[in-house]
């Protein structure tokens, strides 16, 4: 397993199922690499993992967003580029 420096970059795989309470301008985008400032757990969804994205701030009482959402950008091949993830990545 390889330890994960942050901030580092992460790609959105999910971006359904936003909260009515966040604006869209503060919603993720499936596709897209954002920058992962933070790694906390939200006591909201029972202490489910979440991140914290640079440049985002979703209203209370919303933290960060649920990072089974993301995956984080760690290695990949040269010819692989990590916008394409998602269209081969199963969301569960």
């Amino acid at each position: 397993m390889e330890l994960i420096t942050l901030p580092c970059e992460v790609i959105c795989l999910n971006d359904e199922g936003r909260p009515n309470e966040i604006p869209i301008s503060q919603w993720p985008v499936k596709g897209q690499i954002y920058t992962a400032t933070e790694v906390m757990t939200m006591v909201m969804y029972n202490n489910v993992p979440a991140i914290k994205i640079e440049g985002f701030n979703p209203p209370l009482p919303y933290v960060g967003y649920l990072a089974n959402r993301f995956v984080f950008i760690v290695e990949m091949e040269e010819e692989e580029d990590p916008a394409d993830w998602w269209k081969k990545t199963p969301i569960e």
